[in-house]
């Protein structure tokens, strides 16, 4: 629970740090609090998602800090030629899988909970012209990965089930390592999958990825008082009891009203939403094996490894694309795993929320575009202050700052000092920065 904790104090300081961002009123005080109701359940709701079928995906045109001059890309525009195929895994579940491009080192984009594929449709064009194999991919029980009827009990869905499924994924479709990026759930799995398949990786793209899944403890980790306590696994066939509760819970969080409230919380820009993304994230939450599915992620185990020691394993270069405004996964969350990893790049994009990659995706494409090319060539990072790029969906400009792990501010300072991870770091208090005197 010390990952919760540390979550829960640092989003609270987090909202009133970026009080001038929020403008909070009773109305979003009222989401903040069932949003963090959401968290110490550790779900994440059904809310990161848009469809964007039929829209050109054009390359990023930014402009340099340092110069302030503007660059536009000459290239026409990429048309979505975007395959939706299924794969077959275990011989039982159809996993629903999207593709584009027919050579370059492939990239596979993993989604955060309760959304699929679509959710990168503003990412796969641009990237698969750009000269790369994309992939995107339904984790069973979401998007269109569903068990066909009678095939839906005798396991829980849980973090360890969807890391096995992109593993074998990655054995049985790519059939190479890849460059593998995730988004919040999606980023925590990919971690997973790397520390325990280093050779199936060939580099790690974090974007939000949040540091911690599920409330009830891996067995490993238990103990009898706390076995006797917990009344269901996650193993379907949920009891009757609990299904009537995850139901009911489930039915609340995937009503329009709250969805609309919770997309008006985490996107930071109000036009990276639509009538089409609320119709959307209701429509991949109406399967038939919904409520039963949800009851089981409420009350599923955790993995026998945390973040953090999954973290520690990792020998991959890595890329951190954070939206700074993400109320959720905090900019400290960030900071923490540039920490552990200090060879990691770490872009903070602003203003932004919790799926940079579809909130800013001309910004997040040619981010993810330079690190491959960097990892593929043996070039170095230009250290630059930073890149603004106009984003042609909401016509924001949107800037890309490399951060590199330093407190900030008090609250990222005491979160710093707390850290139980083994680096070779010892943090300056940004009082004492700001006032050496003392």
């Amino acid at each position: 629970m010390g990952a919760l904790k540390s979550f829960l104090f640092g989003s609270f300081f987090s909202v009133l740090d970026q009080k001038r961002n929020f403008n909070l009123n009773y109305k979003k005080l009222s989401v903040l609090v069932l949003c963090l109701v959401l968290y110490l359940l550790q779900v994440e709701p059904l809310i990161f998602s848009a469809r964007v079928a039929g829209r050109n995906v054009k390359t990023a045109c930014f402009l340099t800090m340092q110069n302030q001059e503007t660059f536009k890309d000459t290239k026409p525009i990429c048309e979505n030629h975007t395959s939706e195929k299924f794969w077959k895994w275990k011989g039982r579940w159809e996993i629903h899988y999207a593709q584009s491009g027919n050579e370059g080192p492939p990239l596979l984009f993993v989604p955060g909970f309760g959304v699929g594929t679509y959710h990168f449709e503003r990412n796969i064009p641009a990237l698969a012209a750009g000269g790369h194999r994309v992939f995107a991919i339904d984790l069973l029980g979401q998007g269109q990965s569903w068990p066909p009827p009678g095939m839906n009990e005798g396991f829980a869905y849980n973090v360890d089930l969807w890391r096995d499924q992109l593993i074998s994924f990655i054995e049985e479709v790519i059939r190479e390592p890849v460059y593998l990026a995730g988004n919040s759930l999606g980023g925590l799995l990919s971690v997973g999958v790397a520390s325990k398949r280093p050779d199936l990786v060939k580099a790690l793209i974090l974007l939000n990825a949040t540091p911690f899944w599920a409330f009830l403890p891996a067995k490993s980790k238990s103990n009898p008082t706390l076995e006797r306590l917990i009344p269901w696994d996650g193993i379907l066939p949920a009891p009757a009891n609990l299904l009537k509760i995850g139901s009911n819970y489930f039915d609340q969080i995937r009503n329009e009203r709250t969805v609309r409230q919770m997309l008006g919380f985490v996107y930071r820009n109000p036009q990276g939403f639509d009538d089409r993304l609320v119709n959307n994230i209701i429509s991949s939450a109406s399967h038939v094996n919904g409520h039963s599915t949800f009851t089981s992620i409420l009350f599923s185990r955790k993995s026998d490894t945390d973040f953090e020691e999954d973290l520690a394993k990792i020998s991959h270069p890595v890329c951190l694309i954070y939206g700074k405004e993400d109320p959720w996964v905090v900019p400290l969350w960030g900071q923490k795993i540039k920490r552990q990893i200090p060879t990691a790049e770490y872009f903070e994009v602003s203003p932004c929320g919790h799926c940079p990659h579809h909130e800013a995706p001309d910004t997040v494409n040619y981010l993810l575009q330079q690190f491959i090319q960097r990892i593929e060539t043996g070039s170095n990072l230009e250290h630059a202050e930073g890149i603004v790029f106009q984003e042609r969906i909401t016509g924001q400009n949107i800037t890309a700052k490399l951060v590199n792990g330093s407190p900030r501010n008090f609250f990222e300072w005491l979160s710093s000092v707390t850290e139980k991870s083994n680096i070779n770091y010892s943090p300056k208090s940004p009082l004492s920065a700001k006032n050496p005197k003392n």
